[in-house]
């Protein structure tokens, strides 16, 4: 990454400065390795000094050597210094051996991967003592005489010695995987889910400008860099209910295991790649869910003996099963004050398994008066809950009503018949304010022949009512002989459904002379 970039270059003026020593150019110093000895067959310099060949993969060079385009450095120094083809890289993050443990492996990758390309001839070679120094040791450390004697030959002994122990104090503190966190929010289907990625190194202080790419899926991979925090932010739309992960994948980090490729000849060095970057995956499932809509369906009246009816549909929702809560309130004296919010009956619970329309629980109201039903669906991970308040229903109770007469059961053609209305069963605490219609039918030449039909309806008369109780009706004047009967019709009310009398009940029939 271009941060690493800069550290490589500014290391290089650094311990240059601090050695006071003026940096040869990279042709100037190979040139004068060159003079002390030629490199044998196996060898294939890049970047570096030659120096004394011997038989072993330690002699005639230091630094780092190029197999077909890739920039590599030998891991055996002790080995048989020959030419051999190569297996393919394999990735390891402990090299076994005698001297290195794993955390010598992470930090040697380490330094393979942040300096191991920079062609500077100084660097190059302080690279090779460094990995010496991790995975060799012995002979083979900073302080062993093998590497001060490979070391002195390069006429850069200073330098090379002052940039290899500060690629190993820098890896001490800096070598090894990066810690990678991801956190999403959860959205509602058209939402936003903003991701937010955190890098750390591994000695936990933040990545800055490492690149970043974060994929959601159906949406377009988004690119971005670590801020000065570690941090970087993506946002992508929601279009499809469900969870679905978020993908954070940072690149170009300095890679934690050593690219290794083994020679296919016996007894010859291992060769590990530099410059290859690592790359570092953390995920995080965002939740996306819709909202659903229910609607109650509920009658405007409704039997106080009987179950109340009603429905709800769900609809705008995912399948899934999930819990509903059914509620039914009252009783409430008017339709306005219907309220889902005091005076619960009952709740019921039931499972709904997605959209659809759903009856509701039997349920019959203790009294007359105003109801309303709520529905409560539950959420789950793809449904938000969602919740509704029905319309009022008015409960109704079947009164009971009867009109007498009062004139005796006999009556003087042309005088005032008085009758009395009756009533009963209507809801107590609840307002009824109606007229009672009191119906004559007649002249009939007999008793037994009286009939309640509209054919011989003979007169009308109103007596007031405003609840049970018995109440009397305007009289009426009969001069026309004969039997007439009575009945009385009561007419609904809010809470309570018209009733009417029998025909030829007891006291309903008056003769006429």
């Amino acid at each position: 990454m271009g941060a690493a970039r800069g550290l490589r270059t500014g290391m290089a003026a650094a311990i240059a400065a601090a050695v006071v020593t003026a940096m040869v150019p990279t042709a100037q110093a190979s040139a004068a390795g060159a003079a002390a000895a030629k490199p044998s067959r196996a060898d294939r310099p890049w970047s570096g000094f030659a120096i004394h060949a011997n038989r072993t993969a330690d002699g005639h060079w230091i630094g780092a050597r190029k197999l077909n385009k890739e920039v590599v450095y030998r891991l055996d120094p002790a080995r048989k210094a020959k030419r051999s083809s190569y297996g393919p890289v394999r990735p390891v993050g402990n090299l076994a051996g005698r001297q290195a443990s794993r955390r010598d492996t992470v930090r040697a990758a380490y330094i393979l991967s942040r300096y191991g390309t920079f062609r500077y001839d100084v660097q190059s070679a302080a690279v090779d003592i460094a990995l010496d120094h991790l995975l060799v040791g012995g002979r083979y450390r900073l302080s062993g005489d093998v590497t001060s004697r490979r070391v002195q030959q390069t006429g850069e002994a200073a330098k090379v010695r002052s940039f290899a122990k500060a690629m190993l104090k820098e890896s001490r503190r800096q070598a090894g995987p990066p810690k990678m966190a991801v956190s999403v929010t959860n959205a509602a289907v058209g939402g936003t889910v903003r991701a937010t990625v955190r890098v750390r190194g591994a000695n936990g202080r933040p990545v800055k400008d490492a690149p970043v790419t974060l994929s959601y899926p159906g949406a377009t991979t988004q690119a971005a860099r670590t801020d000065q925090a570690g941090t970087a932010v993506a946002t992508f739309v929601a279009t499809s209910a469900g969870r679905h992960a978020v993908v954070a994948t940072v690149k170009d980090l300095p890679e934690w295991r050593l690219h290794l490729r083994s020679p296919k000849r016996a007894k010859v060095s291992r060769v590990a790649r530099a410059g290859v970057k690592g790359r570092a995956s953390a995920s995080a499932v965002a939740t996306i869910n819709v909202r659903p809509t229910v609607q109650i369906t509920s009658p405007a009246q409704a039997m106080r003996t009987s179950p109340i009816p009603g429905r709800f549909t769900l609809s705008g929702g995912e399948p899934g099963t999930r819990s509903a809560t059914i509620r039914l309130f009252g009783p409430f004296t008017t339709a306005a004050g219907t309220t889902c919010a005091a005076k619960q009956v009952v709740a019921r619970s039931m499972t709904v398994t997605g959209n659809g329309t759903y009856n509701m629980p039997a349920v019959t109201a203790p009294s007359a008066g105003f109801y309303t039903w709520s529905v409560a669906v539950a959420a789950d991970s793809v449904n938000q809950s969602v919740a509704a308040c029905g319309g009022a229903i008015a409960v109704k109770v079947q009164p009971a009503v009867a009109v007498q007469e009062e004139a005796g059961n006999t009556l003087k053609s042309g005088a005032l018949l008085p009758s009395t209305v009756t009533t009963r069963g209507l809801p107590s605490g609840l307002p009824y304010a109606g007229h009672a219609t009191v119906r004559v039918y007649g002249p009939f030449v007999a008793r037994d022949n009286v009939r309640c039909l509209d054919a011989k309806l003979r007169k009308r008369t109103t007596g007031r009512v405003n609840g049970n109780g018995t109440v009397r009706a305007e009289p009426v004047e009969l001069n026309a002989r004969g039997y007439y009967g009575l009945t009385v019709v009561l007419p609904a009310g809010t809470f309570s459904t018209a009733a009417t009398s029998s025909c030829r009940a007891a006291n309903t029939v008056v003769r006429v002379e």
